[in-house]
């Protein structure tokens, strides 16, 4: 699990400060927010261009916001502290000022699952697998946990209005 050395400055940050991308040159790419709008304007585009796929139910009801949560995950202390260390020298000791992360260390739970537990019990298992599983397949079946606890350890990190 996240190693947190030292408990004293932590504060929850907004999930608009969480990066879900990097470019090419180590600097800061777009948000998990702008990331998880663009897959799903990117779907309802797909889809606009394909109409015979709806009728064969390739687009059901809601597969925009499908599209959109699959990186939910990402708002998460243990992939910002991954981003921030792809991150130039500037941006990486910024960020995990910004974000209150100094003195942790990461671990290796995969931001899928992550998205995965925390949509399990909101969503039904059947959307949390799609979520989980964006990769290919479905990883980390050794921290599959109750979206209970994963709330009340991301409730820590994040603010739930920016």
């Amino acid at each position: 699990m996240l190693k947190d050395t030292d408990k004293s400055n932590r504060r929850p940050v907004s999930y608009l400060s969480c990066i879900a991308k990097t470019e090419g040159s180590g600097n800061p790419g777009m948000t998990v927010l702008e990331h998880c709008l663009a897959a799903g304007y990117t779907a309802s585009a797909i889809a606009s261009q394909f109409p015979f796929l709806d009728s064969i139910g390739l687009f059901p009801p809601g597969y925009e916001s499908v599209a959109a949560l699959h990186d939910i995950g990402k708002i998460s202390p243990s992939f910002q502290l991954k981003i921030a260390y792809a991150l130039n020298a500037e941006d990486r000791d910024g960020l995990i000022s910004q974000l209150g992360l100094e003195g942790c260390e990461g671990n290796d739970i995969h931001h899928s699952t992550i998205s995965y537990s925390a949509l399990r019990d909101v969503l039904g298992k059947d959307i949390a697998y799609i979520e989980g599983s964006h990769h290919g397949y479905l990883r980390d079946n050794r921290y599959l946990v109750s979206s209970t606890y994963v709330e009340m350890f991301l409730r820590s990190f994040v603010q739930s209005n920016p």
